[in-house]
């Protein structure tokens, strides 16, 4: 996350650089209008995680096992976000703006290996819950009119998640016993999106958008006991999505 932030800042910067070098004058000759906004937003946020195990074999050692589940969970969420954009008289717009939104989306599941040809006719469990706190990042944003009150936008950036794992596991080997984990992970991702930005008044405009964000895939250990890790779960590019409805407060022309 930290690396988010010093995105974040960094963009923060260059908007207030920006938007003092580009102080509104009211010159008739001016080719742009310029928008300096910030905002809050409301979510439904969807999470969906496509998941398999791992466990040891003792004569090849760890080897991945028994298929994949796919886990779902949908919470609410919310954020803030700030940006900088310029409109071209040919109602063409470029922004980009900096974000950070929570999250309380937890999926739960549990998993078990019945199967007598893993580990010997050992048995293997594990029970846990991944939970998306919140994420942050940077994003551009290109958009076009459609009248002369709203216009509509894409997005493309880039994200920073992090991901709680916690829960517990159970080997029975002949060092196995069930052993609990809770682990942060800091992941990596792009965004991209759709939206549609409405004047509600003259300082002030609502926005409704559907995000998705795309994360590097990440190994977690479930039985690690003795410096041998028996088990862990391999989550496969998690993916999250957000329909968010903002409220945004501009501080020059709306674009």
């Amino acid at each position: 996350m930290k690396k988010a932030w010093l995105l974040i800042l960094g963009l923060l910067h260059a908007i207030t650089s920006l938007a003092g070098t580009m102080s509104n004058t009211g010159d008739p000759g001016s080719n742009y209008l310029k928008d300096l906004y910030f905002g809050a937003n409301v979510s439904g946020d969807y999470s969906k995680y496509n998941v398999k195990i791992t466990d040891i074999r003792f004569s090849t050692g760890l080897v991945n096992r028994f298929g994949q589940s796919y886990l779902t969970d949908m919470a609410v969420a919310g954020g803030i976000f700030a940006g900088f954009a310029i409109s071209l008289p040919s109602s063409v717009s470029l922004g980009v703006e900096g974000f950070l939104d929570f999250s309380s989306n937890e999926a739960q599941s549990k998993i078990f290996d019945d199967n007598a040809a893993n580990l010997g006719g050992r048995f293997n469990f594990t029970s846990f819950n991944i939970r998306h706190k919140r994420h942050a990042g940077i994003a551009v944003l290109p958009g076009v009119k459609i009248n002369d009150k709203s216009l509509v936008y894409a997005r493309a950036g880039y994200v920073d998640g992090i991901f709680n794992v916690n829960g517990e596991g159970r080997a029975l080997l002949a060092t196995g016993v069930v052993t609990s984990f809770n682990n942060n992970h800091d992941l990596n991702g792009f965004q991209t999106g759709l939206g549609i930005n409405t004047v509600l008044a003259r300082n002030f405009s609502l926005r409704g958008e559907w995000v998705v964000n795309i994360y590097q895939s990440f190994t977690d250990p479930v039985i690690n006991t003795r410096d041998l890790v028996e088990g862990s779960l391999i989550f496969n590019h998690p993916v999250t999505s957000q329909f968010n409805l903002g409220l945004i407060y501009h501080f020059n022309d709306f674009v």
